[in-house]
């Protein structure tokens, strides 16, 4: 399907995922998918959530792909990257390797997602030098008020508690693969998560079968996940400092139901940014990129388009944003 008047890809949600490579970084065995970009088309680096995937973006990615050449990472321990080479899954950690990776594609069009947005944020205040613009996906920033969707997320910590480890990632290890993901989708989606489409469903499915084989898994999400926790409680300021440091052009897009991290954060983040301006989508929940990737990608295209529009005018990069 061909999205008119925005300059956009074709969405084909029957499409395979797209290719990937293993590269070194820091250390590690990471997975990286590519979306070749059309001509012209600018570096784009797209970071995935807790206990996700580069998989989350294959939508997006096509559809953007007339403006940006994409990247998308699995982090250490996700999706099909193997385990930190040092052990250390720390929001600090995965900034530094998300900086690494740009400095070998050079600027870049920052997209991330819950705990990609949280990561996404620090590189773009640390280095403004390697980021266009920047788009944040309910972001994962410090939100300590009670969310019942959240509970969903619990048993992902198991694995890493001493003693009870091995017992929890054996119990989480014998819930069937369709099971695990259709529960992690309906923790995150606004609507009626039965409308998935089978096609990407099935990859959801492939990945969990896979990475249940691999024995590190959960307790690499499970050390991600408090590192998260942690990074809400003692380094609750560095979230926002890095917010109000972010000199590219800035989107905040945020699902209405998002029940994790919630909508009423959304203006918060957007304002801490100078000039950022904010997206709310109804009826989307936490992966708005997943659940309506063609309002996703417009906004981005939007947010694209007028940074040129001020680079070319030599406006500052954050100028005239507003919400």
């Amino acid at each position: 399907m061909s999205i008119p008047g925005r300059g956009l890809g074709d969405l084909d949600q029957c499409s395979p995922p797209w290719p990937a490579t293993e590269i070194e970084l820091g250390g590690n065995r990471v997975n990286v998918r590519r979306t070749p970009g059309g001509a012209g088309a600018q570096p784009g680096l797209y970071l995935h959530g807790l206990g996700g995937s580069s998989l989350a973006w294959t939508d997006l990615a096509a559809l953007l792909s007339p403006l940006v050449d994409g990247h998308a990472l699995d982090f250490p321990g996700h999706g099909y990257s193997g385990p930190a080479a040092d052990g250390d899954y720390s929001v600090d950690r995965l900034v530094l390797l998300t900086i690494e990776y740009l400095e070998r594609i050079g600027p870049a069009h920052l997209v991330g997602n819950s705990l990609g947005g949280a990561v996404a944020v620090r590189v773009a205040g640390r280095r403004p030098d390697l980021v266009r613009t920047l788009t944040l996906i309910s972001p994962a920033f410090p939100d300590l008020r009670p969310q019942p969707r959240r509970l969903a997320y619990l048993p992902l910590s198991l694995p890493a508690v001493p003693v009870l480890g091995g017992w929890a990632a054996g119990l989480m290890a014998r819930v069937p693969a369709e099971q695990q993901v259709r529960a992690e989708i309906a923790a995150v989606w606004g609507g009626d998560p039965s409308g998935i489409d089978p096609v990407r469903l099935g990859q959801d499915v492939t990945l969990a079968e896979d990475r249940a084989a691999m024995s590190w898994s959960a307790v690499a999400v499970a050390r991600t996940f408090t590192s998260l926790l942690h990074s809400w409680t003692a380094g609750r300021g560095r979230h926002w400092g890095a917010a109000r440091a972010v000199l590219a052009p800035a989107l905040v897009i945020w699902g209405e139901a998002d029940r994790l991290v919630g909508v009423g954060l959304a203006r918060r983040v957007a304002e801490a940014i100078p000039g950022g301006r904010l997206r709310v989508l109804e009826g989307v929940g936490h992966m708005a990129q997943r659940e309506a990737p063609v309002e996703s990608a417009a906004a981005i295209a939007d947010l694209l388009r007028g940074a040129a529009e001020r680079a070319g005018s030599g406006a500052p990069d954050g100028a005239g944003g507003g919400l």
